[in-house]
């Protein structure tokens, strides 16, 4: 392929289909300043945090696209504000970086209320001749430039990129600012939707959150805060052992762990990965299904998932727990055992030696049922909103591949 034909993009927006190919340039030839207040602190200026104010950018709140007003939130006031930013005060647009824990994450000043550029955060003057704010938030997030960053990475566990390590980064660019815009404002758009889908999924999963805190009696009481209509009666305490059965792993145990997503059974694991991949062994697969859920059980970090699907797993350390009285709800009794409040505080096997010792509140099948049914719901309503959000970032990560050089 000609060094020409690799500096067009794959999709480009109508009217510059035959356009001039991409220019090449180092990234600091298109940014007149770096802000970058590395190491400041409040108290290096002889001041501190304040209750409100302006709001300090961090790399704990500059996420992928957006700022997260309720993470790690600290304030200076108007003194701490001009002591800190006089001179380099952030306008509406302008893309801000974090350079390590995470590295990586882009995001633009949302306004023009005034920020305070923090820990590990730093922000870009461009040359508005060269390049606009829209195409550089986008650029910094297309595949070829964040491998290239990737690259440039220094440090042990918090990878970093530093400003002398910025200066040998290469772009890629249209010459066109109207295309910069059109590509820029598309993704903004695109961007705007991916956190629209986000926040309503957040909101499902707090509504669930609430419900699970209000349905279920709290330790020490035999009746939950809020009750479907028609119940009264006291909810009755059984062990753990009195519901579930358990039934160790061993012959569901993947023997090969070269996974494969083209392959249709998945191995699982207890803890937060959950699916680590898929299997095309046929023997020896737990036949779990809607009508006969199982709980997949951590037994050393008490970790749990329901599974009602095909399944083999990875580790022995798990026990599967299946109901005694099939006339109990099974998404009910999967979250009084998620409902537990327990901390391991050693690495051992925690099933047969304490958790299924633990005391909970049982109420009676009917009631059961109409809970159960309740937050079965709500995951189905998590898993849709969920699906839509992996859908758009799907779309987006594609759009990334394709549109840029």
């Amino acid at each position: 392929m000609s060094a020409s034909k690799k500096l067009v993009p794959r999709r480009r927006f109508k009217g510059f289909e035959g356009a001039q190919i991409w220019k090449q340039s180092y990234f600091l030839q298109v940014i007149i300043h770096i802000i970058d207040f590395r190491g400041r602190t409040p108290k290096k200026l002889g001041m501190d945090w304040s209750e409100c104010g302006f709001l300090a950018l961090s790399a704990l709140n500059v996420k992928n696209g957006y700022i997260d007003f309720s993470a790690d939130a600290h304030y200076g006031d108007n003194n701490l504000y001009l002591k800190w930013m006089g001179g380099n005060e952030l306008r509406k647009g302008q893309v801000i970086f974090t350079t390590e824990a995470p590295m990586g994450n882009v995001a633009q000043i949302p306004d023009d209320n005034g920020y305070i550029l923090s820990q590990r955060t730093i922000a870009f003057e461009v040359n508005k001749s060269e390049i606009t704010d829209d195409f550089l938030a986008i650029l910094l997030k297309s595949p070829s430039i964040y491998n290239s960053l990737l690259m440039m990475t220094s440090g042990g566990t918090a990878k970093g990129v530093s400003q002398k390590s910025l200066s040998t980064l290469k772009i890629n660019l249209p010459s066109s600012i109207t295309e910069q815009t059109q590509i820029g404002e598309f993704f903004k758009k695109l961007d705007n939707l991916i956190n629209t889908q986000q926040k309503k999924l957040e909101k499902a999963k707090t509504l669930k959150s609430a419900y699970l805190t209000e349905m279920f009696p709290s330790r020490g009481k035999l009746q939950p805060k809020l009750r479907f209509s028609g119940f009264k009666e006291d909810w009755n305490n059984k062990e753990l052992v009195q519901l579930l059965k358990y039934e160790q792993p061993t012959k569901y145990i993947v023997n090969n762990v070269d996974y494969n997503d083209a392959y249709k059974i998945p191995v699982l694991t207890a803890g937060k990965s959950f699916i680590l991949g898929y299997t095309n062994e046929k023997n020896n697969i737990y036949k779990a299904n809607i009508n006969n859920p199982v709980f997949i059980f951590d037994d050393f970090t008490t970790l749990s998932h329901y599974v009602d699907f095909p399944f083999k797993v990875k580790s022995s350390a798990i026990k599967i727990l299946t109901l005694k009285n099939q006339n109990y709800n099974s998404v009910f009794v999967y979250y009084v055992l998620r409902n537990i409040m327990y901390v391991p505080q050693n690495h051992e096997r925690h099933w047969i030696s304490k958790f299924s010792k633990f005391e909970v509140s049982v109420t009676c099948e009917v009631e059961q049922q109409q809970i159960g049914n309740f937050f079965k719901l709500l995951d189905n309503k998590i898993a849709l909103e969920q699906k839509k959000l992996d859908k758009l970032k799907n779309i987006k990560q594609a759009y990334l591949n394709e549109m840029f050089v």
